[in-house]
């Protein structure tokens, strides 16, 4: 996402670094208490995600006359690939926390 918007070559292990970097140092964090702002923190940056992610996709939609109202039952097993694949991805990430 840097390069891609500041054209800037940076090394993989420096993306390593400086994620890795703030990971131990909230791994080091012995006190729960201390680690309720850092949540909240993050609650709050993943509800902004949420939100821009809505702006995308909302933001030209084509007309609902354009579209058809229904998918064929061929795609149905797709859609629930897709969906079963996220929510695993979002329990390993909450488990994970």
């Amino acid at each position: 996402m840097i390069e891609f918007h500041t054209n800037a070559r940076i090394d993989i292990r420096l993306y390593i670094l400086m994620v890795g970097g703030f990971a131990i140092i909230l791994a080091m964090v012995r006190n729960l208490r201390f680690m309720a702002p850092i949540s909240l923190l993050s609650n709050a940056l993943v509800m902004a995600s949420v939100v821009i992610v809505f702006i995308y996709i909302f933001d030209d939609l084509p007309s609902i006359s354009t579209r058809e109202p229904f998918m064929p039952l061929s795609k149905l097993p797709i859609f629930f690939s897709i969906i079963v694949y996220s929510l695993e991805g979002i329990n390993v990430v909450s488990i994970s926390l």
